[in-house]
């Protein structure tokens, strides 16, 4: 592996004892570098350095573009980004950053990143450029990017006086102040884990952690965070929440004391503890997506722990690192697994885990919503599995073990409109042997969105047409107009028989969100195309139509509302 230098190096101001150890280990993986061992190899189930140095606090890894990988390194505040699984590390952070306190990824676009500093700043473009935008109040914490869409973007205010939950749905370009009910004596803020945590599998599923205060409620929302309502139970002080990637109803808890985590099954009503061999003062837990029995820890203490089975045992996994206190941890790319580690003093290193293997299920291809009950299911399995037993309900009541296959027709349980269960469950026989048991929950929608359309004069600040007939809400696009409105291909300012007028547009959906819109001069929607969902547009009326536009507006789930006109 060719090692490229970021041109950080460690401080001398450090003790020397660490700047020793450091150097011993950097040493170490430099001497794996220099045996050849290749990009594909370093690292298998030994951690090697890969060439960043630092204090780094936090490694992100891009949940599409795995060679895409963000650390932080809390001494000079800075984030750095490889783009090429750690064979070469830059310096992407703004000149003007102060403390680096959050950063996000957006889940649904591949090149979107968010940072919290001393304000919101947003890259459209892996981190290579940043635009700096106003935060709603002072000092914030939670920075989260629902997975459903990267404009939908949500911060907390952390002051003692106020835990107002602010939303924006234009990536962070305006703020409403979307909830009010969470108790503001529980100051909440991200030490060290995040404050606000939303469920990768179902958006409108959050948890918001206080600070690791006296008070160890926790706080959820089942709505996107318009109203909250206090967790059971027992738990210690919580530095962490994690949701399992494929189930919402499966979270675990990082706590500060013994035991070092918590578990749920059922949406976080009841928890049981997590040992077997799990320390406490947990700093990260990350799931294998494609394997969500196995689990890793970072730990300032015991390095990286390693769970085969759910959490249910742990086991040390340090070769390379012994010694070595660790800060975060991040899963990098699948088959085979490889993990990236921050180690405060020793920069970032890398470990390829070629021994675990790859079992899952997953509904239509990992679609967040349906808006029927009828699915697809993928399973995935090591070489060896004959056989699959698939179920809506987690006891497997009536099912039966059949061959086993990677595609199968499936049905969700359901009483008229109302879904009784989004999960559905999985065992595999590989070599005579039972598997542990695997999930995919999927969120049912079948209520279209509703909506309005008024149209007035135009509006300052909104994009006029372009003269190929497109316009667009230009403080809201990022890759493509975010409002393509496809009308005669005339001069923008003179248009025989057109007018043109400002539309404000609202909507509103009571599970999955409004997604997108489609508007045409009449009811036939004839040219028209669907288009991202945007508040505001300008647009062009057909003269002396009554009305003059119409509107429809489609949620995430593909159910679409009435057509309304203006």
């Amino acid at each position: 592996m060719t090692q490229v230098s970021s041109g950080r190096t460690l401080k001398r101001s450090k003790a020397p004892a660490i700047l020793l150890l450091v150097t011993t280990f950097i040493a170490v993986g430099l001497i794996y570098s220099y045996m050849g061992s290749g990009a594909s190899l370093a690292g298998d189930n030994i951690w090697t350095w890969t060439g960043l140095a630092g204090i780094i606090e936090n490694v992100y890894c891009h949940p599409t573009y795995p060679s895409i990988i963000y650390a932080v390194d809390e001494d000079d505040q800075a984030l750095y980004r490889t783009m090429d699984a750690g064979q070469s590390w830059s310096k992407v952070s703004a000149p003007d950053w102060s403390t680096i306190q959050d950063v996000a990824i957006a889940q649904n676009a591949p090149k979107v990143v968010y940072v919290t500093a001393s304000q919101l700043y947003r890259s459209t473009d892996d981190g290579s450029t940043w635009q700096a935008l106003q935060l709603p109040a002072e000092s914030v914490t939670g920075l989260a990017v629902s997975p459903a869409d990267w404009r939908e973007v949500f911060v907390m205010d952390k002051s003692y006086a106020s835990s107002n939950v602010y939303k924006s749905t234009d990536g962070g370009v305006s703020w409403v102040s979307w909830s009010t009910d969470l108790p503001p004596e529980l100051f909440f803020q991200a030490d060290p884990g995040p404050a606000l945590t939303i469920a990768p599998s179902a958006p409108h599923i959050m948890i918001a952690k206080p600070a690791n205060t006296s008070d160890r409620s926790l706080y959820k929302s089942v709505d996107g965070g318009r109203t909250w309502s206090e967790l059971p139970g027992p738990y210690h002080v919580v530095q962490l929440v994690v949701f399992d990637p494929t189930n919402s109803d499966v979270i675990y808890l990082g706590a500060h004391f013994t035991p070092g985590g918590w578990k749920s099954v059922d949406g976080g009503a009841t928890w049981f503890p997590l040992a077997g061999g799990l320390q406490p003062n947990l700093r990260k837990l990350v799931i294998d997506p494609d394997n969500t029995q196995v689990l890793h820890t970072a730990n300032d203490t015991a390095g990286v722990l390693e769970s085969l089975d759910g959490g249910a045992s742990w086991t040390q996994l340090n070769a390379g690192i012994q010694g070595l206190s660790v800060e975060s941890i991040a899963i990098g790319s699948r088959n085979p697994l490889v993990l990236y580690a921050g180690l405060p003093g020793a920069g970032v290193w890398q470990l390829t885990r070629t021994t675990v293997q790859n079992y899952g299920i997953s509904v239509n291809n990992g679609a967040l919503f349906t808006n029927v009950t009828a699915v697809t299911l993928t399973l995935t399995a090591p070489p060896g599995t004959t056989e699959m037993m698939i179920s809506n309900d987690g006891g497997f009541s009536g099912a039966q073990w059949e061959p086993f296959a990677a595609q199968k027709p499936w049905v969700l349980t359901s009483y008229g409109e109302t879904v009784l269960t989004g999960v559905v469950y999985a065992r595999f026989k590989t070599a005579g042997t039972v598997s542990a048991l695997y999930t995919d929950d999927i969120v049912l929608d079948t209520t279209a969105p509703t909506g309005s359309v008024t149209v007035s004069e135009p509006a300052s600040g909104l994009s006029a047409s372009s003269p190929g007939g497109e316009v667009t809400n230009s403080a809201s696009s990022v890759f493509t107009p975010t409002a393509t409105l496809y009308l005669p291909a005339v001069s923008d300012n003179l248009r025989p028989g057109f007018r043109r007028a400002h539309l404000t547009l609202t909507a509103d959906d009571d599970l999955s969100g409004v997604g997108e819109m489609i508007i045409g001069t009449d009811p036939t929607f004839a040219s028209a195309v669907w288009q991202p969902f945007e508040a505001e547009v300008s647009w062009w009326l057909v003269e002396g139509a009554d009305p003059g536009a119409y509107v429809k507006f489609r949620d995430r789930a593909g159910n679409e509302s009435v057509t309304y006109s203006d």
